[in-house]
Order: structure tokens, then sequence, then C-alpha cells
């Protein structure tokens, strides 16, 4: 064979191996771009639709609401004809419908609707099973002829539903829900599609936990704004319980205090008979006997007022500049007798007329719940009974001290005297809360409420503000 014959073989070759060179990059050209193209338009669908979740997800709707509207976008963007929501069960047995369906116009599939939001799947049981044992999402591309496929009899007689996938919807670390979609026309899987729908179903569960941890936390700040109201309330009713039973301990002597006027108007009422009989005697001791009837008639008016005013409840009172000598007489007027009774000798020491921004009837009760815890340390001593009263200006805030002769408090117990339902008394003869109330009201005027023996008697100590303050922090006690 000559070299010219070999030559033009040579080159038949080397065309037909260019030709298909140059078709194969061609292919491959046409290749990538379709798969450029795809990828692109799948950017921007992806983009979309994520958009669009995260608008939805701003609205203020319940869970329900908003899967309904994720399902409906998912859908109409990718052109998904039917889909559906199923939720895991509050047992954790079955995944249900939720009845929620995109179904695009003019499908007629009532039949697979209704057989569909009846079913209960468990775990690997048709498509929602499949899903929600393996976690991943399960492409099926021919429904008719899928074995693990419950519901494909009802579609023996309808065209409608061909191909269908499921993706799960995970909510903290557990699948929740499961989206299921279909279509009339049988196709192969499109990763694409499943790529851009598990993005989307990601961010819809990312989405719904956030909703939920919100819902979760306005039911806990109800709850709570409910349970701060019943304790508040509670704590109102405990406060009125002690100021009665404060009231009830000085019954006995309210009682005295009471009788020994009315005695006494019983008395002069006799004599003014007497008088008025004899009318030579009749101006001078008529008026004398008179005005012993109007003194002791106002005292009995200011001792039914001091109780009055200590069973009001709290919230009918306000916060006022008062003034101190006042705020202690009144409170003295329902323990006078009391302590007179049972030779107690009460000094009130007063350093100079002062006044206090105070709740009077708050104020009131812890004056009382002191009075009273001083007269129970004395009632069974025989001689040196003593209590006193201090107030003295201490700068910003008026000093007040309640100090008693008694036997003190012994220090293992200081500690506990203020805990709520902590007594020293007999069963039946206190509540233990007197106190841990007196404290309380004490710290809410912006003071604090302490026991020392210091003095070498029992001492309890508390200050309250001379003026309105700005803000209420609790004063410590110099």
């Amino acid at each position: 064979m000559s070299d010219s014959s070999n030559n033009d073989k040579q080159i038949q070759v080397l065309k037909r191996a260019y030709e298909r060179e140059k078709k194969a990059r061609l292919q491959a050209e046409k290749v990538t771009e379709s798969i450029s193209s795809k990828l692109y338009l799948a950017n921007i669908a992806t983009k979309k639709l994520l958009s669009s979740i995260v608008e939805i997800s701003s609205q203020k709707k319940n869970v329900e609401e908003l899967l309904k509207i994720f399902l409906q976008s998912i859908c109409e963007m990718t052109g998904i004809n039917v889909g559906h929501v199923l939720k895991r069960d509050k047992d954790n047995r079955f995944m249900t419908s939720l009845n929620i369906w995109y179904i695009e116009k003019d499908l007629n599939i009532s039949d697979f609707i209704n057989i569909s939001s009846s079913m209960k799947f468990e775990k690997k049981i048709g498509l929602p099973g499949r899903v929600w044992d393996s976690g991943k999402t399960i492409w099926i591309q021919n429904i008719s002829t899928e074995n693990n496929f419950p519901r494909n009899k009802y579609l023996l007689d309808n065209k409608s539903i061909k191909t269908g996938f499921a993706v799960p919807i995970k909510i903290r670390g557990e699948i929740e829900y499961i989206f299921e979609f279909f279509f009339n026309s049988e196709l192969n899987k499109i990763d694409i599609l499943l790529e851009l729908v598990e993005a989307t179903s990601l961010n819809i569960g990312n989405i719904i936990e956030l909703r939920l941890n919100q819902e979760e936390k306005e039911a806990y700040t109800k709850e709570l704004e409910k349970t701060h109201q019943e304790l508040a309330e509670m704590q109102s009713h405990v406060i009125q319980s002690d100021k009665l039973s404060a009231l009830g301990e000085m019954a006995a002597g309210i009682a005295h205090e009471i009788n020994n006027p009315l005695t006494i108007i019983r008395g002069r009422i006799g004599i003014l008979n007497r008088i008025l009989r004899n009318s030579k005697e009749i101006n001078k001791n008529v008026s004398d006997e008179v005005k012993t009837i109007e003194t002791t008639a106002i005292r009995i008016e200011k001792i039914v007022k001091s109780m009055l005013h200590l069973s009001k409840t709290p919230s009918n009172e306000t916060f006022n500049l008062l003034d101190v000598e006042t705020l202690v007489s009144e409170v003295l007027d329902l323990c006078r007798a009391k302590f007179q009774h049972h030779n107690i000798d009460f000094r009130v020491s007063i350093e100079e007329k002062l006044l206090v921004y105070c709740n009077a009837i708050q104020i009131s009760q812890v004056l009382l719940n002191l009075f009273n815890n001083a007269f129970d340390a004395l009632e069974n001593m025989i001689e040196n009974k003593w209590i006193e009263i201090r107030i003295t200006d201490n700068g910003k805030f008026v000093k007040f001290e309640v100090l008693d002769s008694g036997p003190g408090i012994l220090p293992k117990i200081q500690e506990k005297i203020f805990q709520p339902f902590f007594t020293t008394k007999e069963i039946g003869y206190g509540t233990g809360l007197g106190l841990s109330i007196s404290r309380k009201i004490i710290e809410n005027h912006g003071g604090a409420l302490i026991y020392s023996m210091e003095s070498g008697n029992s001492n309890f100590i508390f200050n309250l503000p001379k003026a309105k303050p700005d803000s209420l922090p609790i004063n410590k006690i110099a």
C-alpha cells in the first residue's frame, strides 16, 4: 500500500475522531447548559419559596393555620397537584391526618381524601409510615403498583393520582409532621424538586418550633401572671386574717375598755336624775356631769374608730404623710386597758414631732403585732413589767423601736421568728404569721424589720421613710 493511501486512511480516522469529539463536546455543553438552567431556575424557585415561607411565618396565626399556608405555597410554586399534612399523635403511635389539604382545581379525588383523612399510619406502613420510620424523603413513581401504599385501591378507577412523595417536618429533633405530595401524571424522581422541598421543610420545622416556643412562653407568662395574682390575693387574705387574729387577742381588753366608760355613763345618768329632782343644784352640777358624759363618749368613739381603722382592707387605704404620735396613739387606744389590767407600764418616747410616709392601716397592724408579742412575753411575769416604744429621727427615715422587759428570744430561734407559721406560743394562741407579715409590710415601705438584744432587752426595730421615695429599696437599719 502506498504512503498516500495510508495517509488518507489516517486522515479519515482523525476526522471521525474529531467529529465524535465535537459531537460529545456539543452534547456535554447542552447537558451543562440544561443543568445550569435547571439549577438557576431551582435557585430562583428556592429563594422565592423560602422568602414566601419567611413572610408567612411573620403572620399572627396558630400552627395549623401556618401549616395550611405553607402547604399551599409549596404546591403553587412548584406545580404540585395535591398536598396533605399529617401529625404524630400524642401517644406516639400513629401519623394521622390534620385534614389540611391543597387540591388543584378540577381534580376529583374525594374518595382518596376521605380515606386519607380517616386512616392511621403506623411506622413502616404506607408512605407516611415509611417516612416516619426512616426520617427521610421517599418518592413513589407509580402509586398504582406500589405494594406498601394501602390507599392505592381507592385510585383504581381514578387517574388523578399517579406519583407521590413525602417529607418529614422535625420539631425539636423529632418528626412531628409529614407533608405528602401527589402528581396527576407519572414522573421520574426529580432531585432538584426534592432538594427544594426538603430545604423548605427544614425551614418550616424551624419556624414552627420558634412559634411553639413563643406560644408556650406566652402561655407560661399568662399562667405566671394568674399565679402571681392568686398569690397576691392569698397574701391579702392572710394579712387580713392576721389583723383579725390580732384584734381577737385584744377583744377582752377592748370589751373592758368600752365597758368602763359605759358604766361611768350609766352612773352619771343616775346622778343626773337625782340632781334634776333638786333644782337648787341643777346648773353647775348638771354641767359637770354632762361634761363627764361627753368626755367618756369621746373616749368610746376613739376606741371604736381605732378598731374600724385597723379592720379595713389595705387596698382601701393609700400612702400618705402621717403624724407619728397620732399613729401610735390610735393603736395604743386598743391596748391600754389590757396593759393596765396586767400592771404593764407602757412608755412612749418620741424625739420630736415627726411625719412618716406610709400606709396607716398596715403600719398600725405592725405596731399592734409588736405590742401583742411584747405583752405575751410579759404576761406571766410578776414584776418589772414594761413595754416602751422609742421613735427617733434617722436621717431620711424615722426609726421605730419596740422594747420590753421580757426574757428575750433564745439565740437558736432568732433566725426563725420571721419565718411564716413559726411560733413559740401554745397551739391555738397564735398563727405564726404576725412577724413574717410585719416584715413584708415594712419591706414594702422601703424599710427593714429586725430583732436585736444589743440594748439588753428584746428590741424590734424598723425604719419608715419621711417622704415619698422615688423607689422603695430595702433600707438597712443603722
